[in-house]
């Protein structure tokens, strides 16, 4: 095709647009070289702070470190130092306990004796009373077994008998007295028995207290207390064998107690089943108590 000649002024706007766009070309350029500067200025100083921020938490670590392992050094002493005050405690606890045993057990030897000797007395007489329930007991027992052995006969004949075998009221009465005044006695038997029983147990209690007061105080030295403790046991060893003795001896009577309180619940039931005549069969009204009723009920028909 044959070219064709542009006209001057399309000429001219090409070579303006062209060197317009150089020129744009070449400002382009050099702001984005200035920017690629400046990101290069910003890219340093960021490693650098990023350096010091790592530099300065390493170095605040490194600090919290120091002061930990101070304090866990000075917590660690402080534990010792509670340490040493707890058994700087406990050994004047220990201290003064010993003190104490040792004006415990000077008194206790003393006392020991004395307390051995009048537990010793107490046994005495305790045992001098078992003796006399032990035998008012047994005297018991044989009243007892003499009426049981009357009633068994008169129960027997009782039953021989073909027709109603019937007392009279008067027959009865020292029966059901009998019965009566061993009922008061039973009592009397029932409180004797507790109160021995109790003076022994308060006796036993007593040794008992003073083995565990002595067991108590050598616990705090018994390499050094083993010895008093041996000797003042030893002291109180006779007067407890005796009162366990004397309360097996409570504990027998207490049983021949209850057999007697058996064959008293007997008798008692023996006596209670006896008929008697006049519940059975009233009396005859006597004459003059007849002849005054009669008089007074005429008197009051008039």
């Amino acid at each position: 095709m044959p070219s064709v000649s542009a006209s001057p002024f399309l000429q001219e706007l090409l070579t303006r647009w062209t060197d317009h766009s150089s020129s744009v070309r070449s400002e382009v350029s050099v702001l984005l070289d200035h920017l690629a500067n400046d990101r290069r200025v910003l890219d340093v100083r960021w490693s650098a702070r990023q350096q010091e921020r790592s530099t300065v938490v390493q170095r605040q670590e490194s600090e919290v470190d120091k002061i930990s392992d101070r304090w866990t050094e000075r917590l660690k002493r402080v534990d010792e130092w509670k340490g040493q005050i707890q058994r700087a405690e406990e050994e004047c606890l220990r201290a003064e306990s010993t003190v104490r045993a040792v004006g415990f057990f000077d008194r206790a030897q003393s006392l020991s004796t004395l307390l051995g000797q009048r537990l010793l007395s107490r046994a005495s007489q305790l045992a001098e009373r078992q003796r006399e329930i032990h035998n008012e007991l047994e005297d018991w027992l044989i009243l007892l077994e003499e009426k049981e052995t009357n009633l068994q006969a008169f129960k027997q004949k009782e039953r021989s008998t073909p027709r109603p075998f019937l007392v009279s009221r008067a027959r009865k009465q020292p029966e059901q007295d009998f019965v009566i005044q061993q009922n008061s006695a039973e009592h009397s038997f029932s409180l004797k028995i507790q109160a021995l029983r109790q003076d022994v147990n308060h006796s036993l209690g007593r040794i008992y207290k003073a083995g565990h007061q002595l067991e108590v105080h050598a616990q705090t030295n018994e390499t050094l207390f083993a010895g008093y403790q041996r000797q003042a046991q030893h002291e109180l060893k006779e007067p407890q064998n005796q009162l366990f003795a004397l309360r097996d001896e409570v504990l027998s009577d207490a049983l021949l107690y209850e057999a007697c309180r058996k064959k008293l619940r007997w008798i008692q039931d023996a006596v209670r089943s006896i008929r008697c005549l006049e519940d059975i069969y009233k009396a005859p009204e006597p004459f003059w108590k007849k002849f005054l009723r009669l008089s007074t009920s005429s008197t009051r028909s008039r």
